[in-house]
């Protein structure tokens, strides 16, 4: 949570496209040791937003990052621990990111009201919780990156479905939740 926080937060140029994929490459490999492998040993299965696939399209596809950079950090920490089903919920990004932004707007206001009611009800709870909001809504960085970059981003997922049609699956997320829900428990059961 540490290092999703850095990744997140602050201005858009903080860290290079390098330098990103590093940090997520780090939380994912203690991602991967204390969560997921303990999981799957138990043959439980694992559902994870955003994966390995999201760290090539953001840092390398519509980032700087070399593809010999990602290949190489990716298959020293992933190991066998490969998906063997990707979502890609595919949205135009002029439809993503105001939905995005109103969603953090919408974290800033029940922030606030948290902490208002707290301090009113002397609830430790509430204030906490106000924190926890707040942090959710400065977590923006990527939002604010610029359209073009957003534009590459699709993009990329698109191409990662079609080069891997066995594993890779996209769904059309501009359509009531209740259908985009329907479609991914279709795929989900499939396997």
């Amino acid at each position: 949570e540490a290092l999703r926080s850095l990744l997140v937060s602050g201005e858009p140029s903080r860290w290079t496209s390098e330098e990103e994929l590093l940090l997520v490459t780090v939380g994912r490999s203690s991602h991967l040791r204390n969560s997921i492998r303990p999981k799957l040993e138990q043959n439980i299965d694992v559902i994870c937003d955003r994966f390995v696939d999201s760290t090539y399209v953001y840092q390398c596809y519509a980032g700087s990052a070399k593809f010999e950079l990602f290949r190489d950090v990716s298959a020293a920490i992933m190991g066998e621990s490969w998906p063997q089903l990707t979502i890609v919920l595919d949205l135009d990004p002029m439809i993503g990111i105001p939905r995005s932004r109103n969603r953090m707007a919408n974290l800033k206001i029940a922030s606030e009201v948290a902490v208002s009611e707290g301090i009113q009800t002397n609830s430790v709870e509430l204030i906490d919780a106000a924190g926890t909001l707040s942090a959710a809504a400065g977590e923006d960085r990527f939002e604010r990156k610029q359209f073009d970059f957003h534009q590459k981003v699709r993009a990329g997922f698109i191409e990662i479905t079609k080069r891997n049609p066995e594993r890779c699956k996209l769904v059309d997320a501009n359509r009531p939740v209740s259908v985009v829900a329907d479609d991914i428990w279709k795929l989900i059961n499939v396997g």
